[in-house]
């Protein structure tokens, strides 16, 4: 398997900055065919400051009950501050691309 050098993601707290990653990760999961097992132990090479200190918590050693999907969903209220406000029209895209875009 070719291994394309995805940016990381630090954590930082920009909705546009942890969708535009998301989307690529798994553009290159779709491109490349990883398993899901293999997918969500890459992420954990993806994850750079407090995206990895959240990745080391809840996932690494237990990454089979993972998927890119559950990983993209739920660091989600973490990573976005309580009072974080998102516009109906990203509501609507993440409603969207959680029934459409990742398996």
């Amino acid at each position: 398997m070719s291994i394309y050098y995805n940016t990381s993601y630090s954590g930082a707290a920009i909705y546009d900055t942890f969708e535009a990653w998301i989307n690529e990760v798994n553009d290159w999961r779709t491109i490349n065919g990883p398993s899901e097992l293999a997918t969500v132990t890459a992420v954990g090479l993806l994850v750079t400051l407090d995206a990895r200190d959240w990745y080391k918590l809840n996932v690494r050693g237990k990454e089979r009950d993972w998927t890119l999907k559950r990983i993209s969903l739920e660091p989600f209220d973490e990573v976005l501050p309580p009072n974080y406000y998102m516009p109906a029209s990203c509501v609507r895209h993440l409603k969207t691309r959680d029934r459409d875009r990742i398996p």
